[in-house]
């Protein structure tokens, strides 16, 4: 085995035990995530449209530039 796969093996182990040992909580925060990342999609929609049309407007007006 080379040092890339035990070092890898090694912080899977970590992470598994940090898992184990802090499991309840572990488990309360993905249920929290579950809960409010579509909460918070939800209020973020209008925000994030704005910007992706800003974004395509600005790479178009790139563009136009470019090829001039």
């Amino acid at each position: 085995m080379n040092k890339n796969t035990i070092s890898f093996y090694l912080s899977v182990i970590v992470f598994a035990l940090a898992i184990i040992t802090t499991f309840n909580q572990f488990f309360s925060t993905i249920k929290g995530l579950c809960i409010y990342i579509p909460y918070f999609t939800i209020l973020c929609t209008p925000a994030i449209l704005v910007f992706r049309s800003k974004l395509r407007s600005l790479h178009k007006e790139m563009n136009k530039i470019s090829v001039q």
